[in-house]
């Protein structure tokens, strides 16, 4: 593992590099709070002229790729990477409509820096998200029309940058000061470093990944080592929908296919102690995998498809296994005997 601070605008205009987000990272989550916050830290960057830390990035090469580009997958950093992207997609726009330039530097001289990588003599984007939000992102950048299945997400944080820079008191030089100020800590992996191992590592510290996250994750390195399994599109997707549109607002604690797959281990499981607090909810899961499926993630899948099915479609049992669900991710339900059981370890 090798390390240096390094700038972030030098760390994405690396040439001939693609960074592309590995499947077992989550889709891109950040709103509007988090945009605002790194608006806000660039124009105090800029105004001030001092750098700003925004975090790590670490990534590895990837086997994959280019033969006139590397590719390199982030592991952790996505979010910060991805909103910085949209930012400066703005930015494109923002210099195509007026036709201003940065210290000479026009629309299209960032975005061939910054935005996009000419790979085998395909025009690709610099930065390759997962599943529905690297085809809205390609499309913002280029300025085509969205897709009908597009990430609304993508859509709505990269037209909230550009609405602050139509402002009339928008101040173009402080922001590209600002911006240039932006430091991160690029961290790369050795060939010997287990990228999902420390993804995993990395997100069990500090702020998780949900529940959903981690599990979608599974089930795509899940297809990626069994071609033909589809597992993602024979469950996931449903899942991640039901999850979306039937859990109630006030249920969701954490995102809703996570709620829905949560309420789903508590149903099945609700006469045992199983956890003590959130961090342990995808460690019993991979334990429930382990134990009574035998390793079988596709009939774990079955199960909890089933159960999605009568969680769209019957009222009561939605209202019932969310309370199981609310008592569960608190330990409250069963006895220490199942903790000791499953985890090896006395329970509270």
């Amino acid at each position: 593992m090798q390390t240096k601070q390094i700038a972030l605008l030098d760390f994405l205009g690396q040439p001939k590099t693609q960074f592309t987000i590995p499947p077992f990272q989550r889709v891109y989550s950040w709103e509007e709070k988090e945009c605002g916050d790194l608006w806000d830290d660039c124009l105090k960057a800029g105004w001030r002229n001092r750098s700003h830390f925004m975090g790590v990035v670490l990534y590895a090469a990837s086997t994959e790729g280019w033969r006139s580009c590397q590719r390199l997958n982030v592991i952790d950093g996505q979010q910060r990477l991805t909103t910085f992207t949209l930012l400066l997609t703005a930015l494109y726009h923002h210099l195509l409509e007026t036709g201003e330039t940065l210290e000479g530097m026009t629309a299209e001289d960032l975005a061939a820096r910054f935005l996009l990588v000419d790979a085998d003599g395909q025009l690709q984007p610099k930065l390759v998200l997962t599943y529905l939000d690297r085809f809205t992102l390609f499309e913002l950048i280029v300025g085509a029309e969205p897709s009908k299945e597009h990430s609304q997400r993508i859509l709505d944080n990269c037209a909230y940058f550009k609405g602050r820079m139509d402002q009339p008191d928008f101040d173009l030089a402080q922001l590209w000061t600002g911006i240039r100020q932006l430091l991160v800590l690029d961290v790369s992996l050795s060939g010997d470093d287990r990228p999902q191992a420390v993804f995993e590592s990395l997100n069990s510290k500090g702020m998780s990944l949900t529940t959903g996250d981690l599990l979608r994750s599974r089930i795509l390195l899940y297809d990626r080592e069994h071609p033909g399994a589809d597992l993602f599109s024979r469950y996931w997707k449903k899942i991640w929908s039901i999850g979306n549109s039937c859990v109630p607002d006030g249920a969701k604690s954490a995102d809703g296919p996570s709620v829905l797959v949560e309420a789903w281990i508590a149903t099945k499981c609700r006469d045992m102690a199983l956890i003590h607090d959130e961090t342990q909810i995808y460690p019993f899961l991979k334990t429930l995998l382990r134990t009574t499926y035998q390793n079988d993630l596709p009939a774990l899948l079955a199960d909890l498809d089933s159960f999605a099915d009568d969680f769209k479609r019957k009222d009561a049992f939605r209202e019932t296994a969310l309370t199981y669900r609310a008592e569960w991710v608190k330990g409250r339900m069963g006895t220490s005997i199942s903790t000791y059981r499953l985890f090896g370890t006395a329970g509270h």
